[in-house]
């Protein structure tokens, strides 16, 4: 039953006219600075700053970001774990897909595979999580927001 759910969840967003929004595609992350973001997050404690790029707006469909992550200093972080989760606070759930998170080099983390099935407010639900033990905070998240029209 929940195969089905997901094909007909992936039906109707071909019927919706989703697309491929932004990114860089099959390959590692594409650039992303502090000037070129469509959304900046500092982390729960304060210790990372997330910036969200995208090469175009997103939008309904399959979406693809490009994150860079620094410390307090604005030092690009790389080693990190991160885990993102599609959420729509106001309706109370997720999306069909099951975002990719890819590793780059300078602090850059490739997000593919990102589904937003309807318009609203979504959000990027993403944990960090450091490469080693000891390393501050061990676990951190930060949650960028987008409307989606």
């Amino acid at each position: 039953m929940r195969s089905l759910s997901a094909a007909f969840a992936f039906a109707v967003l071909g019927a919706c006219g989703g697309s491929e929004a932004g990114g860089a595609g099959d390959g590692g992350p594409s650039s992303c600075t502090a000037s070129e973001a469509l959304e900046t997050t500092p982390s729960k404690s304060g210790d990372y700053t997330v910036y969200v790029c995208d090469s175009a707006a997103p939008a309904r469909g399959f979406n693809t970001f490009t994150y860079l992550v620094v410390d307090k200093s604005g030092a690009p972080v790389d080693g990190l774990t991160l885990s993102v989760q599609p959420w729509m606070p106001d309706m109370g759930h997720g999306s069909p897909g099951n975002p990719q998170v890819t590793p780059g080099a300078d602090g850059l983390y490739q997000v593919s595979n990102v589904v937003f099935t309807m318009p609203g407010v979504w959000q990027l639900r993403t944990t960090v999580s450091a490469p080693h033990p000891g390393a501050a905070p061990a676990s951190d998240s930060a949650n960028p927001q987008f409307n989606i029209d």
